[in-house]
């Protein structure tokens, strides 16, 4: 009975991507083979999928000349003070990463936020390794945002991360306590304003000593990651550090 039910499940499965295919995240055609449905992206867009940053600033994370000295940081960030030590990026907030970084925040696209783990990982793997991460943890997202998209993609990136660093994901960690205007909207100084006094740490958290590894799909200014940054090394965490996805240029 039991081989007849997975029979007719199989069947049923093949029969809905017969009739409803799957299409690729970014170019729309319609992923009818096997190979292809492994991936959100079809063959051509895993071929083209962007590029990582090549040379980064040590302390933003900013793509940035092959021969600059970003010690003390780059002309993005030499002028802020961050609570992190440092931010790395998989890639510049352009083109195709823009729009996955927004098709991420879809609650059916699980899988996309867990394709750029996976790409973050290959690119930047090395990296993460050398920092001896004991955990991760997201920004936040206030239970209203999380009513309406039932998906985080933040946690998704961390618990990617986290299976390939073999460390605990601390889900919820930071609480966004207060509703904000979107980071995206609001100028530099207006953004630092706008995550002031907004998170907090759950107080359950054991964090002394930790070096914490805080993920984020974006950092533009840096402001929200400085905020929790700022309360996680308040809570006893030992260092800091920031993964992002997509490092933004902007405003």
């Amino acid at each position: 009975m039991s081989s007849l039910i997975k029979t007719a499940q199989l069947t049923s499965l093949a029969l809905r991507d017969f009739l409803f295919p799957a299409e690729c995240c970014l170019c729309g055609i319609a992923l009818l083979d096997a190979s292809s449905r492994m991936s959100p992206c079809c063959l051509l867009c895993q071929e083209e999928f962007p590029k990582p940053i090549e040379h980064a600033c040590c302390k933003c994370g900013a793509e940035v000349g092959a021969y600059v000295d970003t010690s003390s940081g780059c002309h993005y960030c030499k002028t802020d003070s961050f609570s992190f030590r440092s931010a790395i990026a998989y890639g510049t907030y352009t083109a195709e990463l823009k729009q996955l970084c927004q098709i991420c925040k879809n609650p059916a696209s699980q899988d996309v936020a867990w394709l750029l783990g996976e790409k973050f990982w290959q690119a930047r793997g090395d990296e993460l390794g050398q920092l001896q991460i004991d955990c991760l943890t997201t920004v936040p997202m206030h239970w209203t945002n999380r009513l309406v998209r039932r998906i985080h993609p933040n946690e998704v990136l961390a618990k990617c991360l986290a299976k390939q660093l073999k460390v605990p994901c601390l889900q919820r960690c930071l609480i966004q306590r207060l509703r904000t205007e979107r980071q995206s909207s609001l100028s530099p100084s207006l953004r630092r304003k706008n995550v002031r006094d907004v998170y907090r740490v759950r107080p359950t958290q054991k964090l002394q000593g930790k070096t914490v590894l805080l993920v984020d799909d974006i950092l533009t200014t840096g402001a929200t990651a400085n905020a929790c940054s700022r309360l996680l090394l308040a809570a006893g965490c030992a260092a800091v550090y920031v993964a992002v996805v997509a490092r933004g240029v902007g405003s």
